[in-house]
């Protein structure tokens, strides 16, 4: 009985390990990674670029925020 769950487990923990493996096959040939970093630098940007429109000129980003809200509707 004891062998039957090691084999199981076994198995589980071979398949686990091929997921992983294509997995991170898949991510490198779509360089989903890359496009993740770069969205991630992007808005951190465009936070910063906010926070000195907003320093300049007080509720600027506010009134951009309502505006794409009313574009999308």
């Amino acid at each position: 009985m004891s062998e039957n769950i090691l084999t199981i487990l076994g198995y589980i923990a071979g398949v686990i390990l091929v997921f992983l493996l294509i997995r991170e096959l898949v991510t490198w040939y779509w360089k989903i990674n890359r496009i993740v970093e770069s969205l991630d630098r992007i808005d951190s940007n465009l936070q910063y670029i906010a926070s000195i429109l907003e320093k300049k000129n007080p509720g600027i980003v506010d009134e951009i925020e309502i505006s794409e809200k009313d574009e999308q509707t």
